[in-house]
């Protein structure tokens, strides 16, 4: 008879993770950088531009990973983990890194006091929704994709992975194409996102068989 031994919680970073760890460093120090003195650099307004400016047949496929931003997602997510793996502690940890993400970013942009791309570029943005309120660095929506990307990272096989950074990073490319976030916002929205998931996860326990 095999007994169903309960999986072990891991807390500790694996190399890999440590990596992650100094990829939202590098992220969140270039969005800082960038957004630091309040203005909008050339090299920022260009890249925006670039994005926001793309043609507006475009839109709908957008529109649909830009919801991985979702303040719901806080919601349902841990819901579905839940449901999913049957266990709690995997619920928990993707509860902690989307909310986390959805509530520092809040925190974050008080702090910072940005205003978004209409603030800089009245004349010019191309607004594809209602005009979003409040300010700008960081991006909650990229932080709640990245979160929720990075403490899921360890339960999913290896090559289901990079698709989920990829509809990560269509997010918060998605926000700049609707018009409501700047780039610096959406690299510190990705580097605090990692580092809630990897909090999370690092708090709750990765649970390894």
């Amino acid at each position: 008879m095999v007994l169903d031994t309960p999986p072990i919680a891991r807390h500790r970073l694996r190399p890999s993770e440590w990596g992650l760890a100094a990829l939202a460093l590098l992220l969140m120090a270039a969005g800082h950088w960038w957004a630091r003195d309040g203005e909008l650099p050339d090299g920022e307004r260009r890249v925006f531009e670039a994005v926001n400016e793309l043609p507006d047949g475009v839109r709908f496929a957008w529109w649909a990973p830009m919801q991985l931003g979702n303040a719901l997602v806080w919601v349902v997510a841990p819901l579905l983990m839940l449901v999913k793996t049957r266990r709690v502690r995997p619920a928990v940890a993707t509860f902690l890194a989307t909310f986390g993400g959805w509530l520092g970013a809040k925190a974050v942009k008080r702090a910072v006091q940005r205003g978004r791309p209409e603030f800089f570029l009245a004349d010019s943005v191309r607004l594809r929704e209602a005009a979003p309120t409040g300010l700008g660095f960081i991006s909650g929506h990229t932080a709640v994709a990245f979160g929720l990307a990075t403490v899921l990272r360890p339960y999913l096989p290896a090559r289901f992975r990079p698709v989920l950074y990829g509809l990560a990073t269509l997010t918060g490319t998605g926000r700049m194409y609707f018009g409501a976030h700047l780039p610096a916002d959406v690299l510190g929205g990705a580097g605090f996102g990692i580092a809630c998931g990897l909090t999370a996860n690092a708090i709750v326990g990765i649970e390894d068989r």
